[in-house]
This record gives structure tokens, C-alpha cells and sequence, in this order.
């Protein structure tokens, strides 16, 4: 190389594998003494990855090791590119990637944030806020290696009103949508969903939507980081408390099925209080099942009741269902991380939930973070 012909007396010869984009190559480069000690002048010249691994070479094997277990990703990685590497080598090289890609989103800042108008308290009329954006939190258990159990992995997902869209008269998607998903505490997981929140809202105006089921957690994130946020109970997850009690309160189907009607009738005309007057029939049953599921549903409902006012959320024309966000731990989550027999530690399933929930996000932080690899 010309540049080599400027210095003199090279000491070594080093020679290395390099995954590229026409299989493994091995590059043979000589090593110059200097002040700093030993050198190949040519992986500066050249930009050669110190990994080995070009960067186009390791997005297909972020593909394919986030897809499915890495064993049969490597053999699907060997039959696309030609290079061959073993499970556990792709495994630790996917890992390490969502590692990078972690730290960098924790390193990004808050964008500036728009003032949100709350649409209950401040409406022209019937007239909506010009924009709804919805904020979806919840938790799936996701199994750990070395007999340490289970651990609650926390999915975030964020999207405007618009970019829900029906397909067909039953069957909804969310074209356009942000995914945060941890192993991290709650603390650090509702830093980086705001923070994605911020990067999808910018400086537009908007009402938040905050969609979640009974659990406290999510309240307390939803209260801290949006306190103007329009708070809706999931509807379904509270009609299977109701159908907790029918199940266990009568034996007729159809007795079970004209109580929960008129049940959920009461709860879409915003009538909870009636409700829960209504669970005082069952208070002379000595059934500790029937007891069980109306305790349940009492305390469901009242700890809930600032969240349940569903006549208004409809006229509106809100969501008032969080299938969003059950989705959204299906597809970040249980689709890659709780297939039969897999088990994790904690760094390895975060690298792969980091990796999902950037790839399957609608925005350009998946191409960017390749961009930045292939440059640098």
C-alpha cells in the first residue's frame, strides 16, 4: 500500500478473519512499531471492523439470531452468507450488539415535548383535540437461566390515533408505532419509553391516551410522566373479572351470558356505581369461589374507577381496549424469547428485546443504528 511505503522495518505479519458480505476472508496485513507500540496501519486505512465482522454481515445475523434460536440461525446464516459460525459464537455476537444499541438509546436525550390539553377537561364543544396519541404499558414474565425463575420483562408501546387503522370489520393494526421493551428496573424502563415518546411527539400539540390494566405499576408510570394523560382501564381485561363471577355465580350459560350483557351495558354507559351495587346480590352466597371472583371484581373495580369512564371515552371515539399492547408483548417478546425450553440471562434477553423493539418499530432508529455502524 502506498501508505505503507512511508514506513520501514515492519516487525509482524498479523493475519485475520473477516465475515463479509462474500463469506470469510482472511486478511493478511503487516504490523509497524511506533510510539504507541505495534500497529496495522492498514485496519485504519481500510476501516476494518476490530470485531471482525463487517457491519452488513452482522445486521443478517441480528436478523436471523432475533428471529429464532440461535442454533438454527446460525445454520440459516451459514446457508445464506456462506460463513460458518456456532450457535453459541452467534449468540454472543448478537448479544453484544443489542448491548451497543442499549447503551446508545440510553444515551440519547429527551426531545422538547409539547403542552397537552386534557380532552375531559378542555373540548371546543364535541369537538376532539386535533391529536390523540396513545401510550400502552404492560409485563410479560420472561424465564431466566440457572434456576433463578422468572422475571417480569416491561413492553412500552406509542403511536398516533391515525396510524390505527381497520383492515377489515374485525381485524385492527397499528401501521405506524414505537416499542420500548426491558428486563431493567421500572424506573429506567419509563425513562426510555418517554424518551421514545418524546422522539414520536416532538413539538406537535396532543391529547395522551394511556391504555393499561389494573396493575399499579403502570398508573404510576402513566402519573409521573404524563399527569395530564387521559387514563382508560383496558375493557376487556375488566369484562373477565365480570365473567369471573357469572362462571362461578351460575351453572345456566344463558343466565351467565344475560348477566354479563347487562354488566357491560352498565359499564359503557360510564354506571360502575351500579355495578357495584349490583355485587350485594351475591352477598348472602357462602361459596368461597363465587365470594373470590366478586371480592376480585369489587376491588378491581373500585381501586379503578377514575379509569372507567368508558360513555366518555366512546363519545370521544377512544380506544377503550388494550389489544395494542398485548400485541406488542407477543410480537417484541414472547415470539422470540418464550419458545420451548429457552432460557435467558438478564443481559441476553435484554440485547434481543433492544434489537426487537428496534426493528420492529416504525421509525428510522433500526436503519440509523446500521448507518452509524457501516460509517464508523
Amino acid at each position: 500500500h502506498s501508505y505503507e511505503k512511508t514506513l520501514s522495518h515492519p516487525q509482524q505479519r498479523w493475519s485475520r478473519n473477516y465475515q463479509t458480505r462474500l463469506g470469510t476472508i482472511r486478511l493478511e496485513r503487516r504490523a509497524y512499531r511506533s510510539a504507541e507500540g505495534l500497529s496495522c496501519p492498514a485496519d485504519e486505512w481500510f476501516a476494518l471492523p476490530e470485531t471482525g465482522w463487517l457491519a452488513t454481515v452482522e445486521k443478517v445475523a441480528c436478523l436471523f439470531g432475533m428471529e429464532t434460536d440461535f442454533v438454527n440461525a446460525a445454520e440459516v446464516f451459514h446457508e445464506t452468507t456462506g460463513i460458518e459460525v456456532s450457535g453459541h459464537t452467534l449468540a454472543n455476537h448478537v448479544e453484544e450488539i443489542g448491548q451497543q444499541m442499549h447503551s446508545q438509546q440510553k444515551q440519547l436525550p429527551i426531545q422538547q415535548i409539547a403542552l397537552r390539553d386534557s380532552a375531559l377537561k378542555k373540548t371546543v364543544g364535541n369537538s376532539p383535540p386535533k391529536s390523540y396519541v396513545y401510550v400502552g404499558q404492560d409485563g410479560v414474565m420472561v424465564p431466566l437461566n440457572q434456576r433463578q425463575g422468572y422475571k417480569e420483562a416491561l413492553v412500552g408501546v406509542v403511536f398516533w390515533e391515525e396510524s390505527h387503522m381497520a383492515m377489515s370489520p374485525k381485524h385492527n393494526e397499528v401501521r405506524y408505532r414505537h416499542y420500548v421493551a426491558t428486563l431493567g428496573s421500572r424506573e429506567s424502563f419509563g425513562e426510555q419509553f418517554f424518551k421514545s415518546f418524546s422522539y414520536l411527539v416532538g413539538e406537535q400539540p396532543c391529547q395522551v391516551v394511556a391504555l393499561g390494566d389494573g396493575a399499579h405499576w403502570i398508573w404510576e408510570q402513566i402519573s409521573l410522566y404524563y399527569p395530564d394523560a387521559i387514563q382508560i382501564l383496558d375493557f376487556y381485561h375488566l369484562s373477565e373479572y365480570v365473567w369471573n363471577v357469572a362462571r362461578e355465580a351460575f351453572s345456566d350459560k344463558d343466565r351467565q351470558n344475560t348477566w354479563v350483557a347487562e354488566q357491560l351495558t352498565a359499564l359503557k354507559e360510564s354506571r360502575a356505581h351500579d355495578v357495584l351495587t349490583g355485587l350485594r346480590f351475591f352477598s348472602h352466597r357462602r361459596v368461597s369461589k363465587v365470594k373470590d371472583a366478586v371480592n376480585r371484581l369489587r376491588t378491581y373495580l373500585q381501586n379503578n374507577l377514575s379509569r372507567v369512564d368508558y360513555a366518555r371515552y366512546l363519545q370521544l371515539g377512544l380506544m377503550i381496549g388494550s389489544g395494542v399492547v398485548e400485541s406488542s408483548n407477543r410480537r417484541v417478546v414472547t415470539q422470540r424469547l418464550k419458545q420451548a425450553g429457552m432460557h435467558w440471562s438478564i443481559q441476553g434477553a435484554n440485547s434481543i428485546m433492544t434489537l426487537r423493539a428496534a426493528y420492529l418499530s416504525s421509525g428510522s432508529q433500526w436503519r440509523n443504528f446500521w448507518l452509524q455502524r457501516e460509517v464508523s
